[in-house]
């Protein structure tokens, strides 16, 4: 199962998992995307846009802690950009509709 978002698509880790390890059941599958979604329904909505770009640029949260802090700062300010570059898209778009 594929989540499509405004910045691209995501995999569902339940896919990813049973990608990895050659099988899929239907309960696991659906508790593992409930779970997915449970996680990415918390937090503000700027979390959740950054969890995004994260997502699109390959790198999960994972990587990031165990990144340099220097590796790190400069992901961050790509993620900064983007989101950035996303609120003047919608900004924009709201300005076209009215």
């Amino acid at each position: 199962m594929s989540i499509q978002n405004p910045i691209g698509s995501i995999s569902s880790f339940a896919d990813r998992t049973a990608t990895e390890t050659g099988k899929k059941t239907a309960g696991s599958s659906f508790q593992a995307l409930l779970n997915e979604l449970t996680d990415y329904t918390k937090g503000t909505l700027n979390q959740r846009l950054e969890k995004q770009i994260l997502a699109k640029l390959g790198i999960s949260e994972d990587d990031l802690k165990t990144a340099s802090p220097e590796v790190r700062e400069k992901i961050m300010e790509i993620v900064r950009n983007l989101m950035k570059q996303e609120a003047s898209a919608q900004v924009q778009q709201a300005k076209a509709k009215s």
